[in-house]
């Protein structure tokens, strides 16, 4: 049995379907359109066959909530036609969304189909009022209520923990990557039980990064955005998994509560640097239980693979880095910033954690195994970017509409945040690096090696203080981002 007779792709009119509100942006897997339903929402919402055990599975509330009693959905329409209809189902976010069933705090796919005009892809989805990042900047510092952040990363970690259980990493958890919605405005007057705690819904999204645990093919390291891209994949180890989600959840977890990035890098360098002073030497002990970092032999060995010694200094302990108030919270996510990603809790662990007590979560295990594959067929994988939309949490109409950015195109202005540090030093070394190491260390990187020693540099090179880009796009290297041709078969896994 082939792929296609589990689940068709089939071709429809977008015209006769759906009439389009507006076209709101373009990314490099496509454009992102806000549309609305021509026909019963219900039978949009329809459960079929094809569609158990995968993200177009309805959820039990669904015909309830506000925006699809509205009709509104966001579609993203593929850049690239591919030759056959099969080929679709060779692309990363399409293999996600066969593979992996419906929950309520991943983006829910409404449906599959090809424009029998335009020949290319559709994928409708439920919009959402906003991204986490826009959420935590309208806050303009002040701080988020303590029971919200509960809510709010209860609801993260549960898909996390969703994505995981079904033998996926998501490889991209960020705030843009976290699209949010008032819960009166989300659910109207329909709020499902168990949820009557929760100001925000909150849903996870972008699947175009996702891998199976299965996939022993070699991994990219172009993956995640810097911020929130684990010690494993900055150091370039060959292999990585689930753990790069649980060290992007607890970053995620500070900023929501420090309402600014904990590891804002303005390099890849820098990146080292940042996570360095915040988790001490892989090396080096704390003498504190609640000291971040742990012990990492291998990531000396990684950093002298690419040339440079981690300098010794020491790190820094959950509560310095957390607001007073949030104590318990350290107390869950510390393990989150181990060097060893093997010493990180699972998403499991995590969810049984006593901060987590009264939320969404059980704290009933979830057996989490090594299923089989997902979906099988032969191609190439792929991931891009792309602006989602949704109505605002204002009013719900279609007259104010605000654009969630969740992958800005490769040319837009990126976004600032402070970076609250000291000036950072690094001790250049007197031997030149290779071409590979200037490759590997990020295209901004100001020095070309490092080493930790008091005597043997030439000169002490300073970070220059400011503001760090924070940028959206999914990719550092120009290189990479400048390669979008479906026909290459390209393989970027």
């Amino acid at each position: 049995m082939s792929v296609l007779d589990i689940l068709p792709i089939e071709y429809e009119s977008f015209l006769k379907s759906y009439y389009m509100i507006s076209r709101l942006g373009f990314g490099s897997f496509g454009c992102a359109i806000l549309a609305k339903y021509r026909k019963s929402i219900s039978e949009l919402l329809a459960p079929k066959p094809h569609k158990y055990g995968t993200l177009l599975e309805p959820l039990e509330h669904a015909s309830f909530t506000k925006p699809h009693a509205d009709g509104l959905v966001a579609i993203k329409v593929m850049k690239n036609q591919l030759r056959k209809p099969s080929d679709y189902l060779n692309v990363n976010e399409i293999k996600f969304i066969l593979s992996v069933p419906s929950h309520p705090n991943l983006l829910q796919i409404f449906d599959l189909f090809i424009d029998s005009t335009s020949g290319k892809l559709n994928i409708v989805m439920e919009p959402m009022d906003q991204n986490l990042y826009q959420f935590i900047q309208k806050h303009e510092g002040r701080p988020i209520a303590s029971w919200v952040v509960k809510s709010m990363l209860a609801q993260l970690l549960g898909a996390i923990r969703h994505i995981h259980s079904q033998g996926f990493f998501h490889r991209d958890v960020k705030p843009e990557n976290i699209l949010v919605s008032s819960a009166k405005h989300y659910y109207y007057k329909n709020i499902p039980a168990g949820k009557e705690n929760d100001a925000y819904v909150l849903k996870l999204c972008d699947y175009g990064l996702s891998r199976h645990v299965t996939n022993k093919k070699d991994l990219t390291q172009y993956v995640s955005t810097r911020w929130y891209r684990a010690p494993e994949i900055l150091l370039r180890r060959k292999s990585y998994s689930r753990p790069i989600d649980i060290w992007a959840f607890g970053s995620v977890a500070v900023e929501l509560v420090n309402c600014r990035p904990l590891f804002a890098g303005l390099n890849e360098t820098d990146q080292i640097w940042q996570i360095l002073t915040k988790l001490g030497h892989p090396l080096f002990q704390g003498r504190c239980s609640d000291d971040l970092g742990g012990i990492w032999p291998e990531a000396v060995q990684l950093a002298d693979k690419l040339g440079f010694i981690i300098p010794y200094i020491a790190g820094q302990t959950i509560q310095s880095i957390l607001r007073a108030d949030f104590e318990e919270l350290g107390e869950a996510i510390q393990a989150c910033f181990m060097w060893d990603p093997e010493e990180r809790p699972t998403a499991d662990i995590l969810c049984r954690h006593p901060y987590f007590k009264g939320t969404m979560l059980t704290e009933e295990s979830l057996e989490v195994s090594e299923p089989s594959s997902p979906l099988k067929v032969s191609g190439f994988e792929r991931e891009g970017g792309y602006l989602l939309v949704g109505p605002s949490c204002a009013k719900g109409t279609t007259s104010n509409l605000m654009i969630s950015l969740l992958q800005s195109d490769r040319n837009s202005k990126p976004r600032k945040a402070e970076l609250y540090s000291d000036p950072l030093y690094f001790f250049k070394t007197s031997s030149e690096s290779s071409d590979e190491l200037q490759a590997n260390l990020s295209l901004n990187n100001p020095f070309s090696s490092l080493q930790a020693t008091d005597t043997n540099y030439e000169e002490i090179l300073p970070f220059e203080q400011g503001h760090a880009k924070r940028t959206t796009s999914r990719y550092d290297d120009a290189a990479l981002q400048a390669d979008t041709s479906f026909e290459s078969h390209e393989i970027l896994c």
